[in-house]
C-alpha cells in the first residue's frame, strides 16, 4: 500500500483505492473521503468511507449529504433520499440536501414534495441557480406558466452565461424570458 500521513491506503487495480486502513478520527475519514475519485468503481469506496465519517461523528450532516451522493451514483435512490433527509434534519440549512431531496422526488414522480424542497432549497440559498431552474421547469410541467415565468426570469439574470441567460439577452435583456 501507499502511506500518506496517517492514513494506509490499499491501491486496487488501475490505481482505484481498494481499502483503508484506520484513519484516527472524523476529519482524517473526511480528507480521505473527499480525495476518492469520482468514477462508478470509486462509488461503492466512498459511500463506505462516508460511512466510516457517519459513524465517527453521528451528528455531521455533510457525511450523510456525501454519503447520499455516493448512494444515487450507485442508483440507490431510496437509501439516498433517506441520509439526504437526515442531513436536512441536522443541518436545516444544507441548501444541497433540499436540492436533492427535491430532485429524487421529482424522479419518482411526487412533484408536491419537489415543490416544497426546492423551495426550501431556495430559502436557505436564494442565488440557488439549479433549484430556480428545476422549480421553474417543475411549475412548467405542471401547466403553470404564470409560476414558471418569474423564476426563470429569476434564473436568467443570475446566470446570464446559462442558455437560458444567453436566450434572455437575445430576448431583449438580461432577465427577460419569453415562453
Amino acid at each position: 500500500g501507499l502511506v500518506s500521513g496517517p492514513v494506509r491506503f490499499v491501491l486496487g487495480s488501475g490505481g482505484h483505492i481498494a481499502g483503508i486502513v484506520s484513519p484516527p478520527g472524523p476529519k482524517a475519514w473526511h480528507l480521505v473521503a473527499e480525495s476518492l475519485p469520482s468514477t462508478a468503481d470509486d462509488w461503492p469506496a466512498a459511500e463506505r468511507i462516508w460511512r466510516r465519517c457517519m459513524q465517527a461523528d453521528p451528528n455531521d450532516a455533510l457525511s450523510r449529504y456525501n454519503c447520499a451522493n455516493a448512494l444515487r451514483h450507485q442508483d440507490r435512490a431510496q437509501e439516498a433520499a433517506i441520509l439526504f433527509a437526515r442531513a436536512t434534519a441536522l443541518d436545516p440549512q444544507l441548501a444541497d440536501g433540499w436540492y436533492n431531496l427535491a430532485c429524487l422526488a421529482q424522479d419518482r414522480g411526487d412533484l408536491e414534495a419537489a415543490r416544497k424542497h426546492f423551495e426550501r432549497a431556495l430559502a436557505c440559498d436564494a442565488n440557488y441557480t439549479d433549484a430556480l431552474f428545476n422549480l421553474a421547469v417543475l411549475h412548467l410541467d405542471r401547466g403553470d406558466a404564470a409560476s414558471a415565468l418569474p423564476l426563470f426570469e429569476q434564473y436568467a439574470s443570475r446566470d446570464p452565461h446559462s442558455r437560458w441567460g444567453r436566450a434572455a439577452q437575445e430576448a431583449g435583456g438580461p432577465g427577460r424570458v419569453v415562453l
